[in-house]
């Protein structure tokens, strides 16, 4: 695979990545110019998606949704 990233790397038109960091891996492993490589960091909407108090959110969301303690919530998408 380290052969083969390059190659299909400078093949495409255009790279978006998650961070200045991985950008910098991709130009300089690729050969790519940094024209054809955005950064787009990850981040949430702060008006939708806030910390909430935890007894809140154990009284009121746990309940509607039958969540009780221990729990962990992992939400991922590809």
């Amino acid at each position: 695979i380290t052969r083969v990233l390059p190659f299909l790397i400078r093949r495409l038109d255009h790279v978006v990545t998650v961070s200045e960091s991985s950008k910098c891996d991709i130009l300089e492993y690729a050969q790519v110019p940094g024209d054809r490589v955005t950064v787009i960091p990850l981040a949430a909407d702060t008006n939708l998606y806030m910390p909430r108090d935890k007894v809140h959110a154990l009284t009121s969301i746990g309940p509607q949704y039958g969540i009780t303690q221990p729990y962990v919530l992992f939400i991922s998408r590809i």
